[in-house]
């Protein structure tokens, strides 16, 4: 049975309902603008090194042969 006071609470408090994974209806939370400035930072400086890391040898070798074999299909 569904409880109807969920879908009068978010309309009440201004959030918009939205169908859930088994029909129902669900609040979509809303994050403060600083909250997700913070944790944006925080990804970012988790995943720099990552991001510095050189594209493995492997990889450019496929994307070469890629390039080559879709130059050879336009033709």
């Amino acid at each position: 049975m569904r409880n109807d006071s969920m879908g009068s609470h978010a309309k009440a408090s201004g959030q918009r309902p939205e169908a859930g994974a088994e029909g129902g209806e669900r609040s979509i939370a809303r994050i403060d603008a600083k909250v997700r400035a913070h944790l944006g930072d925080k990804l970012k400086a988790t995943y720099q090194s990552l991001v510095e890391e050189p594209v493995p040898d492997r990889f450019t070798k496929l994307l070469e042969e890629l390039s080559r074999s879709e130059g050879k299909s336009e033709s």
